[in-house]
């Protein structure tokens, strides 16, 4: 039985000519409406060939070793992705759909994208390995991957001739670099910007440094939080090293971020039973893998603090932090936390601290950057031209609040 639903995709499928001279030769938005199996005998040489797996553990230690020489963000190497995929595999709706872009000849590997099919009641999408808990999306590059939009469409062409049958390919929430290397997703054309953004840190110079760009008032607050959660019995920085430690850490985690979220209207994602599962696991691998870590601020029995992370060379993401309410909230512990952290793995090499997604009024204490992300929804079908333009109709609209509100508050009047 076929892995995939309809035609099983070909790695030697050749694209249609037009599609490639379209490729090479515009400039308007990348358009993916040319069927790919319909070939004309006279091709065009293919810069790129693209190989489809459905398991992760056959292309981890490839992707690994294209990740160590090329880019990527910490939520494409295989801490992250090998817990995805583990605990995704068994999920009704979800098929792992993991490509390889080489080159032409097959020699050097370009690009690899971590996909998976989902299937809805009234679509087929592709989408990154993300369901809602991983801030950055993209592929992993080489330092071969495209510098111009051309190669860049041909890339991204030759990831769609070998995917699944579906509907709409769709990536959310991806920088325009990867490791210093473009990333071929967003350059290839019709990106839009996304309705989040980044907030990573970068101590090029020193903490001390970063310290000075604080206004005097917020270093003077910290330090005197910090003397006063320091007279607290107890009161000291925890780094998870053992597996009681995680636990504790991992629950604390879950129980303080589910009760802040109580505070506010809408749904709490991460405590649904797939996110649970993944951070779950996740936080399990501290016990061996230094990639993972999770800090906390503790005073005798009781956690204030904690923040889960992914590591990898100099860069350091966090998804996850979280802090006691009540009284400890006028110390701002979260903070507190943040800059124990940031010094702790400063030490140990790390000059690149991502707070990710989400802006929140600690992040701009801390005086953090701001990265921009982009979205692409690519029709892969008739029913992804009707409905892609929809979502990406929606997408525009999130960039203007003021627009948002006035339509929410129309259809509530129309609604009564």
């Amino acid at each position: 039985m076929p892995l995939y639903p309809g035609p099983a995709p070909s790695l030697q499928q050749p694209l249609n000519r037009a599609v490639l001279l379209a490729a090479r030769e515009t400039t308007d938005d990348l358009c993916l409406h040319e069927p790919f199996a319909q070939a004309d005998e006279a091709l065009l040489v293919p810069r790129y060939r693209a190989e489809i797996a459905n398991d992760y553990a056959l292309v981890a230690d490839r992707w690994e070793a294209l990740a160590q020489t090329g880019g990527s963000t910490a939520f494409q190497r295989r801490a992250w992705l090998s817990t995805w995929y583990e605990t995704h595999r068994m999920c009704d709706g979800f098929t792992p759909v993991l490509v390889t872009i080489t080159s032409a000849d097959g020699r050097h590997d370009i690009a690899a994208f971590p996909l998976v099919l989902r299937t809805t009641p009234w679509m087929r999408l592709i989408e990154p390995a993300d369901a809602r808990v991983t801030d950055y999306n993209g592929p992993i590059v080489s330092r071969r991957t495209p510098t111009t939009k051309i190669d860049a469409r041909e890339l991204m062409l030759a990831l769609c001739s070998v995917l699944p049958r579906a509907d709409l390919l769709l990536m959310r929430k991806m920088p325009t670099e990867l490791g210093g290397y473009l990333n071929p997703a967003v350059l290839a054309g019709s990106a839009l910007p996304c309705d989040v953004r980044g907030r990573p840190l970068h101590l090029t110079e020193s903490i001390e440094a970063w310290m000075k760009t604080r206004s005097a008032k917020n270093r003077e607050q910290s330090r005197r939080r910090w003397r006063t959660f320091l007279e607290h019995p107890g009161a000291r920085y925890v780094r998870a090293t053992t597996a009681d430690d995680v636990q504790r850490h991992f629950s604390a985690l879950v129980r303080l971020q589910a009760a802040r979220v109580d505070k506010f209207d809408g749904p709490y994602v991460l405590g649904e039973k797939l996110p649970m599962a993944f951070y779950e696991q996740l936080a399990a691998r501290a016990i061996h893998d230094p990639n993972v870590v999770l800090t906390a601020l503790e005073c005798a029995d009781e956690i204030v603090a904690v923040m889960m992370g992914v590591r990898q060379d100099g860069f350091f993401g966090i998804p996850r932090l979280t802090m006691a309410g009540g009284h400890w909230s006028k110390l701002s512990p979260g903070v507190l936390l943040a800059e124990a952290t940031i010094n702790d793995l400063y030490a140990e090499g790390v000059r690149c601290f991502d707070f990710t997604i989400g802006d929140y009024e600690y992040k701009r204490r801390l005086r953090l950057g701001v990265l921009p992300l982009f979205d692409i929804c690519l029709p892969l079908s008739l029913k992804g031209r009707v409905i892609g333009p929809v979502m990406t109709a929606r997408q525009r609209l999130k960039r203007h609040p003021k627009l948002v509100a006035f339509v929410q508050k129309l259809r509530g009047t129309q609604n009564a």
